[in-house]
């Protein structure tokens, strides 16, 4: 009753809510009884399946260790950007900020006063997941260097790079809740297929012509 009150609560009135689901082949009742049934599914696998599985410590050290090539982090770099939005004059307004950076005013001061985005910390960004217009410009920059205006399609950037680092193994602390999920649901989809088989193995079934 719970869940169909939920799923009322998304229509303006009652009769908006029986006409969808008029609409959907439904009626109240077959709505009632498909929801109850998913809530008795549920509730089995967790007693059938969830209820036992376990992973433990040693499991979590065993693969980690023996796949660790599965945890190398990216090359990354940190940054501090410049951001302006498109829009009426944006294309003069960032030629003029970075007309500013080549006169030697602080790439800081500019941030603080001109960006759309701002920024105090800087961002980490790890390569091959930024945009690759972004990339192929930061990357290739040193420690202290401003990039030349990047232009996406959303905007105008740029980055002044502040940190560098290399491809890294991603330490044990950092990765083990990543490893629990992945083991869990490995051992949890090898419980449920059993558990499907075995139900079939079992069933009477009656084809009826």
């Amino acid at each position: 009753e719970k869940r169909i009150f939920l799923v009322k609560s998304n229509f303006s009135n009652e009769m908006d809510f029986l006409s969808s689901l008029d609409s959907d082949g439904l009626t109240y009742e077959s709505l009632w009884q498909k929801i109850r049934n998913d809530i008795l599914k549920g509730r089995t696998i967790d007693y059938f399946v969830r209820k036992d599985i376990e992973v433990h410590p040693q499991e979590l050290k065993d693969y980690y260790n023996n796949n660790k090539d599965k945890f190398i982090l990216p090359e990354r770099i940190k940054v501090r950007k410049i951001y302006i939005k498109k829009g009426q004059d944006s294309d003069t307004k960032i030629k003029q900020i970075y007309g500013l950076l080549q006169k030697n005013v602080s790439f800081e001061d500019l941030v603080q006063n001109h960006t759309e985005s701002v920024d105090n910390e800087g961002e980490w960004l790890d390569k091959g997941k930024s945009i690759k217009e972004i990339e192929d410009s930061v990357f290739t920059l040193k420690v202290d260097q401003i990039s030349p205006v990047i232009e996406t399609g959303n905007g105008y950037y740029v980055f002044k790079v502040l940190e560098k680092a290399g491809e890294s193994l991603e330490g044990f602390d950092s990765a083990k809740d990543k490893i629990y999920a992945y083991l869990y649901q490995d051992k949890f989809n090898k419980r449920l297929s059993d558990f499907i088989a075995d139900l079939k193995k079992n069933a009477q079934i009656d084809i009826k012509m």
